[in-house]
């Protein structure tokens, strides 16, 4: 074959101009060609195309992986066999950020099959994927957990420890409990052992709850397990742990989570996952308080989230972005921003919450206490769970400094109960900070 055949064969990029990253070798080469060739089902040209799908994944062409698999698929004669190759073909477009493609080519492989565990799966991938309201998504997995308690408990746990943290991500508060409800009520075998971010999700729903056997020491653990090797953790758990920190406040697992995701997703051309990446590295420079590379970082995933179509999450760091121009006095800038996020189909009732929290750290730093005290108050009652902690010290300062002590003392217990919780030093310091403000 010359070079313009050779073309010709192999897959392109988005742009046509340049073969997708992760070009074959000869053996992948040659199994392009058999495929070419190819006017039916086979099997062993079907098998190579498979191998050349993994050392494109080796060299970072996951739009490769994909397009090698998807091949593959049609060299299979219809059943479970190609249902499996489409979903391998459809996981690697959605890690590659080609969410149209990987929706497709799910919807594919559901046609396919009736196996519980493989539409178990590919429920999971559609959850994954950042895109409008993954409501009916969510409970379509807890639907297929169900399906598999029966016989195989422990991957039923996983599905639902995945469908809380896509339900926590999404805002869907009802959803959440039933779920954490239906978790609590899986038969697990005794000694069942969970992969670490879901052992870390389940212990997370638990603290939410109140209840007292829950232990933060199981999300130490988990991250620092990922901290250690993130490679042994796929994208989901690397992005869902950065989340866990979050809410643990230990900044720096956030960043290192992060940065380390970031930087493979960029050198293995995993754009689907890089704004999930950069919303955590904007979460880590917030909490520092370094102002420009958390704008830096919200701009950046803030347009890739919208030229991959992942919408809400383009939206959700809109308002971090508004929240960098809080804290840097900019209430015009803070607006505009909460307006992008509403643009972007960001939900309302966080877009208020936004609002308030946000003009209340320009109204605190303009010393406008009585103001903030008023934002900071009407929020709604259900405030996403766990998440309090990021405002709290914010409602002492103004209740304190506008005379309401008891709402002020109120909440700083409620902060150190927090931090008597996680245990993490800044959060020690600012509670300090809070007793000071209330104490008489």
């Amino acid at each position: 074959f010359t070079d313009t055949e050779t073309t010709e064969i192999y897959p392109l990029s988005l742009h046509g101009a340049l073969p997708i990253s992760g070009q074959p070798d000869r053996a992948g080469r040659r199994a392009w060609h058999l495929a070419a060739a190819s006017t039916g089902p086979d099997e062993t040209v079907a098998a190579a195309l498979d191998r050349a799908a993994e050392r494109s994944r080796a060299q970072g062409g996951y739009a490769a992986v994909s397009a090698a698999y998807e091949r593959a698929a049609q060299l299979t004669p219809a059943g479970p066999a190609r249902a499996q190759r489409l979903l391998a073909a459809a996981t690697a477009a959605n890690d590659a950020g080609q969410l149209a493609e990987a929706g497709n080519l799910a919807g594919q492989a559901e046609r396919l099959t009736g196996d519980p565990a493989l539409l178990a799966d590919l429920a999971c991938l559609r959850t994954t994927q950042v895109t409008g309201d993954r409501t009916e998504r969510i409970a379509a997995l807890a639907t297929a957990a169900s399906r598999l308690a029966g016989h195989d408990p422990q991957r039923a746990a996983s599905l639902l420890c995945q469908a809380l943290r896509a339900a926590w991500a999404n805002g869907s508060a009802g959803l959440y409990r039933q779920l954490t409800t239906q978790l609590h009520a899986l038969p697990l075998p005794p000694g069942t052992r969970l992969r670490p971010v879901d052992e870390a999700i389940l212990q997370r729903a638990r603290l939410a709850a109140g209840d007292p056997g829950a232990s933060a020491a199981v999300l130490r653990d988990c991250l620092a397990a990922i901290r250690q090797d993130p490679a042994a953790a796929t994208p989901y758990e690397r992005v869902s742990a950065s989340s866990l920190a979050f809410a643990l406040g230990d900044h720096d697992a956030v960043a290192d989570i992060s940065a380390a995701l970031a930087a493979d997703c960029r050198r293995q051309g995993m754009a689907g996952w890089l704004p999930g990446a950069l919303q955590g590295l904007t979460t880590a420079h917030l909490s520092r308080g370094a102002w420009p590379d958390a704008r830096g970082c919200a701009l950046e995933g803030l347009k890739l989230a919208a030229d991959l179509g992942q919408l809400p999450r383009a939206a959700f760091l809109a308002s971090m972005l508004g929240l960098v121009a809080a804290h840097t006095g900019d209430a015009d800038a803070c607006l505009s921003w909460l307006a992008e996020h509403r643009r972007l189909g960001g939900s309302p009732v966080s877009g208020a919450s936004y609002q308030a929290t946000q003009l209340a750290v320009v109204d605190l730093g303009e010393r406008r206490f009585g103001r903030a005290h008023e934002r900071l108050t009407s929020l709604p009652d259900l405030w996403q769970a766990g998440t309090e902690f990021a405002f709290q010290p914010d409602l002492v300062e103004a209740a304190a400094r506008s005379g309401n002590l008891d709402r002020a003392r109120q909440t700083s217990r409620m902060f150190e109960a927090w931090v008597d919780l996680t245990g993490q030093p800044w959060a020690q310091a600012v509670a300090q900070r809070c007793q000071a403000l209330v104490s008489d």
